[in-house]
């Protein structure tokens, strides 16, 4: 006669077999050992943009504590004023010089250029770009669709494309 606790192992053995089985097969430890690292890069991640606020913070206030209000009741009324404007003027230059593009990518572009079977929004697109890569996306089409009523092909990448709107 087997005893019961034997009985109940091999049936445990059976039933979390096949699973511990696909466990191992699809890499799951691989993704469970990864979590916890991507976890504590995001958190310092977050603690660094947050010693990043309280650093600029304290060029105008003295102070990087969360307590804004009580921080600046003890500057003057110039300093006050001024920061928030030279912040604005620093911003305002770096848009003008710096990211020249006529205007940022947004989620319609990003979706656009995944239906549009495009290569992507491409890295120079925020950064002195004159056209967004939905723009370029549109011209191919518009001269893919010329070229097409001549040889009666169309790109399946340039369905439901709308023309360039008037700038």
């Amino acid at each position: 006669m087997v005893p019961h606790y034997l009985e109940l192992i091999a049936n445990a053995r059976r039933s979390i077999g096949p699973n511990l089985e696909l466990f191992l097969r699809t890499r799951q430890p691989v993704i469970w050992l990864l979590a916890p690292m991507v976890g504590l890069g995001v958190g310092g991640a977050a603690v660094l943009f947050r010693l990043a606020i309280g650093l600029v913070q304290w060029s105008w206030l003295r102070d990087m504590s969360e307590n804004v209000t009580s921080a600046a009741a003890e500057q003057p009324w110039w300093v006050i004023v001024l920061a928030p404007a030279a912040g604005g003027l620093v911003v305002g230059l770096l848009l003008r010089y710096v990211l020249t593009a006529r205007r940022t990518g947004s989620l319609a572009d990003v979706i656009e250029a995944r239906t549009a079977s495009a290569r992507g929004l491409g890295t120079a697109s925020g950064s002195g770009e004159r056209r967004s890569n939905g723009d370029f996306t549109r011209l191919r089409c518009q001269r893919r669709s010329r070229r097409a009523d001549r040889t009666s092909r169309r790109d399946p990448g340039c369905r439901g494309l709308r023309p360039p709107a008037a700038v």
